[in-house]
């Protein structure tokens, strides 16, 4: 008994060496970042410096993050900037999940991750958000939920080859199939796919502490206890490297539960107060009831009720002041009830038995309340759904009328305009012929006139070079009357110039008058009987009057 006392002391002691330093060294990484803000030199210098202060959430008391993501989002709504805005929205979000306001987070981190991933390029705030609003489904049982944005944070991480994404994606993903369908195999695939992604030193000292606290998990429900205890070492020993106050606190939880279980208290007993001592230290009050259930539940299964039953009371009293989840409470109280029970004080187990069912029939209550208010919302969403799929269809068929209009008008006009082009083809191909005739009819009339002009002269010109031809062999045989035969011969020259002056005229008159074509002939039959005496002309007949010949 004196060997077992001194054992333990000596584990106090080891862990009270272990605490200080661990959580001083994130207490002064913490006052540095403090610091930062209050030396910052502009707002926006001060707005970064609270987002990397606020960024260590998980070792932060709830007030102190309540304090400086009140002041993230002031600065942010100064800045007009709406990234920056949102992930002040983000620590808020985070601030009301630590508060275990859960319902008013998720709708926060829903909002926020649907609008940040619309707006803003991938960066490591995507994993954030996915990370956040799995843990909230998580933390409510709805594993189904968290098992599905767990698959889309570790597509689009794997899209962008972000090794931080896929790693808390696969983790996530290990721990749902576990929970939820029961299969440490499973899970311990997914937690080996994580582990090998741990590759440098940064991400061995982040990440390795959770992965072997999962992987420790998992081989404790497959009941193999030296790869459990193996695995949760590790993980203890990762978690108090690290500068994570919730990932040792919880490393410490496991670590005790696990211990217990296996009926290894001097294991166990230390790191119970030293997990509840460090939840304490951040105000996570959801991780300090955890923590004090452990260490009661530890003590109940030592018959050490004296012990358990102040625990449990401290347990449930935190949990009923913050608001958490009847589940819980309603174990706490079981677990309670057992140990009033054990040491014969059947009043109080009693007392605790009554509260058990009073939280079953008003969880019962608030279920019905929340199924009436689904089947509400669904009902009202499929009206919704209802009235905008009539919508999309009267708005489908006014396009297809539209559409159709538009594309017949279209049509009709294409016709109507090749219709018009071919007519103009054809007015122009008509109107060239037209010309062509026009040209035919012009250059015959013009050939048949030149011909007319060139039989009149052949004509005329004929008869009087006969004239001359005939007078000059006259000169050569009648040389007594030569001055007769030259005078014919200058009567018959200014004949021929009178009769060329009469075609000329004949050609560009347009119309002529009877009378004047009736001159002219009497005076080709003059000029004619002048020169051949032998022959007689004759006129007969009178001139028609008002009489025109067109040309």
């Amino acid at each position: 008994m004196q060997k077992l006392r001194k054992w333990q002391l000596l584990l106090s002691l080891v862990t009270l060496l272990f605490l200080p330093s661990n959580i001083i060294a994130q207490l002064n990484k913490i006052d540095s970042l403090k610091k930062n803000i209050r030396t910052a030199r502009s707002n926006i210098e001060k707005l970064n410096a609270v987002f990397s202060l606020c960024e260590e959430y998980e070792s932060l008391h709830i007030d102190t993050l309540e304090t400086y993501k009140t002041l993230a989002v002031h600065l942010a709504s100064s800045t007009g900037s709406e990234e920056k805005i949102m992930v002040a929205d983000y620590y808020d979000a985070v601030y009301l999940f630590k508060k275990n306001k859960l319902d008013s987070a998720l709708v926060k981190t829903s909002y926020l991750l649907e609008n940040y991933t619309k707006k803003i390029p991938y960066n490591s705030m995507y994993v954030n958000l996915y990370v956040l609003k799995f843990n909230e489904y998580y933390r409510q049982s709805k594993f189904n939920d968290a098992i599905a944005v767990s698959q889309e944070l570790l597509g689009i991480a794997g899209k962008h080859q972000d090794t931080t994404g896929i790693f808390k994606s696969m983790i996530d993903m290990g721990a749902a199939f576990h929970v939820v369908s029961n299969q440490p195999k499973e899970g311990l695939k997914w937690y080996s796919q994580a582990r090998s992604l741990l590759v440098t030193e940064y991400y061995k000292k982040k990440y390795s502490a959770t992965v072997y606290q999962n992987i420790a998990i998992a081989y404790n429900d497959l009941e193999e206890k030296d790869s459990t205890i193996k695995y949760l070492k590790l993980g203890l020993l990762y978690a108090r490297a690290g500068d994570n106050i919730t990932v040792l606190a919880r490393a410490l939880r496991l670590y005790g539960a696990i211990m217990s279980e296996y009926n290894l208290p001097n294991e166990a007993a230390p790191v119970f107060k030293e997990a509840i001592d460090v939840q304490k230290s951040i105000g996570d009050v959801f991780g300090t009831v955890r923590a004090l259930q452990g260490e009661a539940d530890f003590y109940a299964g030592l018959k050490n009720n004296s012990k358990a039953i102040p625990l449990y009371l401290e347990a449930l009293d935190i949990a009923q002041k913050n608001g958490l989840s009847l589940v819980m409470i309603n174990d706490i109280y079981q677990n309670l009830g057992d140990s009033y029970e054990t040491i014969g004080d059947y009043k109080k187990a009693s007392e605790a038995l009554k509260k058990r069912l009073e939280i079953k029939d008003s969880n019962y209550k608030i279920n019905s309340a929340q199924s009436l208010v689904e089947m509400q919302t669904k009902y009202e969403v499929q009206k919704k759904e209802t009235l905008i799929a009539q919508q999309k269809l009267d708005l489908f068929r006014r396009n297809i009328y539209l559409y159709g209009g538009g594309i017949s008008i279209i049509l009709l006009l294409t016709v109507l305009a090749y219709r018009f082009k071919k007519y103009q083809q054809r007015q122009k191909l008509e109107m060239e012929e037209k010309r062509k005739q026009n040209e035919l009819a012009v250059k015959d009339a013009e050939e048949k006139e030149r011909k007319r002009i060139a039989a009149e002269l052949h004509d005329n010109l004929g008869v009087q070079a006969n004239a001359i031809l005939h007078s000059s062999g006259l000169l050569t045989v009648e040389k007594e009357n030569n001055k007769h035969i030259v005078e014919d011969l200058q009567d018959t020259a200014k004949e021929m110039l009178h009769n060329l002056r009469e075609t000329l005229w004949a050609m560009k008159t347009t119309d002529i008058s009877a009378t004047d074509l009736w001159l002219r002939i009497i005076n080709f039959m003059k000029q004619m009987g002048r020169h051949y005496s032998g022959i007689e002309f004759k006129l007969e007949g009178e001139i028609p009057e008002h009489f025109i010949i067109p040309s």
